[in-house]
């Protein structure tokens, strides 16, 4: 029987000398991801422990524990209109990033691919200038151009627009080339279809999962940017993260409950954006496991 297994050879040492190598890369690959979950995880940890805490000193675990933070903060109204108005800009931010850069990725990857390398090297300034420079200098703009905007959640939306285009941009850029959308366009030219009927009916539905995803990210770049919404609207239209901001002097705890609010809400979202994504095949087979 053994002669037979070994497909009529008795050195096994191959075998085992495989089974061994892919032995160790699994415990290799496990021990990454174990170190990569706690890198992550630990931290989360620690601040859902300390929003829960009444004291929490000199050990390991909280010494008592506590609701109060909770209980302040959604005692506040001052809290649901800051979340309401930061949920209404996150949400009109990651439409028009998303409006914006759509057409524009189509307009070069099928028409100028050199104009293209332009805007890649341009769409790093917003990463590379830091959101106190891009913000004071939107301010110093509009304030001798279009004064009326100073101030207002208009100027916000569209300086944050700006600041988070690049990370839309790139994530579209990915999904246009996973797809490849320039055979897919010379394919239906092929068969006379137009090109906003392209658009509307091919291209939109086969880049679902990238719109998904780059709304996703420009939503939660904008939700807890403190910069750029204190230097350009200030108290005068009070943000989540500027409600946040007013409790670190004053309050750890609450501090710490409001990262955890704003940890669920990304990832509520996150979770939804996700689920809307999949195909419906998608769905039942999940739904059949």
């Amino acid at each position: 029987m053994d002669w037979i297994k070994t497909g009529g050879s008795s050195d096994t040492r191959p075998i085992s000398r495989k089974a061994k190598r892919d032995r160790w890369e699994r415990i290799g690959f496990s021990a990454v991801s174990i170190f990569f979950l706690l890198y992550l995880g630990i931290p989360i940890l620690a601040t859902v422990l300390f929003s829960l805490s009444g004291k929490w000193t000199d050990t390991v675990l909280p010494q008592s524990w506590s609701l109060n933070a909770y209980s302040i903060i959604f005692a506040s109204d001052e809290f649901y209109s800051s979340l309401f108005r930061t949920i209404f800009l996150c949400l009109v931010v990651a439409v028009l990033e998303v409006a914006v850069t759509i057409p524009a990725v189509f307009a070069i990857k099928i028409g100028n691919e050199g104009l293209g390398r332009l805007i890649q090297i341009l769409s790093i300034i917003p990463i590379a200038l830091p959101a106190v420079v891009l913000a004071l200098g939107s301010v110093k703009f509009y304030g001798a151009t279009v004064p009326a905007l100073l101030g207002t959640p208009a100027l916000l939306i569209g300086v944050q627009a700006a600041f988070g285009l690049p990370f839309v941009y790139w994530t579209i850029l990915n999904a246009f080339q996973a797809v490849d959308v320039v055979e897919l366009y010379n394919a239906a030219r092929t068969l006379r279809c137009g090109t906003l009927e392209f658009i509307i009916r091919i291209m939109i539905p086969s880049l679902k999962k990238g719109i998904v995803i780059a709304g996703v990210i420009a939503f939660a770049s904008t939700f807890d940017n403190f910069a750029l919404q204190q230097l350009i609207v200030g108290a005068g239209w009070e943000t989540f993260a500027m409600y946040q901001y007013k409790y670190f002097t004053m309050d750890g705890h609450v501090v710490s409950t409001l990262s955890v609010i704003g940890m669920l809400i990304i990832f509520i979202m996150s979770w939804i954006a996700g689920f809307q994504s999949k195909a419906k095949g998608e769905r039942k087979e999940e739904d059949a496991l």
